[in-house]
């Protein structure tokens, strides 16, 4: 969690002083859809697996994933000029909610099945229900989401293939 903030902020400084070119509701909305992403780390870290302790891989995945998970968007911004401002307008409106659909959905998957196996009579079973039951994995599908919604904020595909790289 001290990764994940410390590289949010460090996302965020560089965003505001380095990268002026970027329009500011655009930068802004940048520093949201990152801050949206540490909101669900310390939810995960917090409530939904208060007890795991991270090894040595998982901690080197932590490191590597929030340095691409924030570095590479904000590097890779397109300033919008192309766009007319309403098209910008829809676009950041339209990023943000494909981001914060994807935290919610992970999050939601992620409480729904630690309610579930809190009942002693779901011990050792499958969860099927919930979001579970509309996709297998919906924490990769969050995180696609998530992606696709900062491949929109910084008017590049790239991000979006680190999501694809994490379902790899």
């Amino acid at each position: 969690l001290g990764v994940t903030s410390l590289g949010f902020a460090t996302y965020a400084y560089y965003l505001k002083h380095y990268r002026n070119d970027l329009p500011t509701f655009q930068r802004q909305s940048l520093v949201i859809a990152g801050g949206g992403y540490v909101l669900r780390e310390f939810l995960s870290f917090v409530y939904i697996s208060p007890n795991k302790c991270l090894n040595n891989e998982d901690l080197f995945n932590v490191v590597i994933g929030s340095l691409l998970l924030y570095a590479l968007p904000a590097y890779v911004a397109k300033s919008n000029d192309k766009f007319s401002e309403t098209t910008n307008t829809v676009l950041n409106y339209s990023s943000l909610i494909l981001s914060i659909s994807g935290h919610l959905f992970n999050s939601f998957a992620e409480m729904q099945r630690k309610w579930w196996l809190l009942n002693e009579q779901n011990k050792d079973k499958v969860y099927t229900k919930g979001f579970f039951r509309l996709t297998r994995h919906p924490n990769y599908f969050g995180d696609v989401l998530i992606m696709s919604g900062w491949a929109l904020l910084s008017r590049d595909w790239k991000p979006v293939s680190v999501a694809l790289f994490t379902i790899y």
